[in-house]
């Protein structure tokens, strides 16, 4: 099964049983592109370490263009921090498990207020999409898996509530 993840450029993520990840990614506005291929191992990617589970940043630490794709675990039972990004847009696809996904109908103004949120369930195969400003959150209900494609604005991240008591942007601790 090969899932669309960014709709300005090609990018198609296959996930085999063996656990690799295949990459094929052309941009469409370049006429030298399609000579990009990529085959690896969710184990060769950069991991970060998380509370909740863990992150495979399958476009490395540094990545060299503006799109970054993540492969992401939750554990049943947990959930990411209540959060919001100032500039950061991803795209969250469910591939496996049961979650809740946690929102605000409200733009993010500040850390100073309190944001009525709402719940919604979704199982596999469902697509989340986050706006900068919106504020989120996904809790396990069984393990699951995320791929996440996003901007590459990877420290913006601002924790309204954390179960783990971390501070905003980048915890250096989970990248050892």
């Amino acid at each position: 099964n090969f899932i669309e993840i960014i709709p300005s450029t090609e990018i198609f993520v296959k996930m085999t049983a063996e656990s690799h990840v295949i990459l094929l990614s052309r941009e469409l506005d370049n006429p030298l592109s399609g000579h990009t291929n990529k085959v690896s191992s969710i184990n060769e990617a950069y991991k970060v370490t998380k509370p909740w589970g863990s992150e495979h940043w399958l476009t490395g630490n540094t990545p060299s263009c503006d799109c970054v794709l993540k492969y992401i675990r939750i554990n049943a039972g947990t959930k990411t921090s209540l959060q919001v990004h100032m500039d950061k847009f991803e795209s969250n696809y469910l591939v496996s498990g049961q979650a809740i996904y946690t929102s605000s109908k409200e733009k993010f103004v500040g850390k100073n207020r309190q944001y009525p949120t709402f719940e919604q369930a979704f199982n596999q195969g469902y697509v989340i999409d986050v706006s900068p400003l919106t504020i989120h959150q996904v809790q396990a209900l069984t393990d699951i898996v995320l791929i996440e494609a996003s901007t590459n604005h990877l420290d913006d991240v601002i924790r309204l509530q954390d179960d783990s008591g971390r501070e905003d942007g980048r915890v250096s601790k989970e990248h050892q």
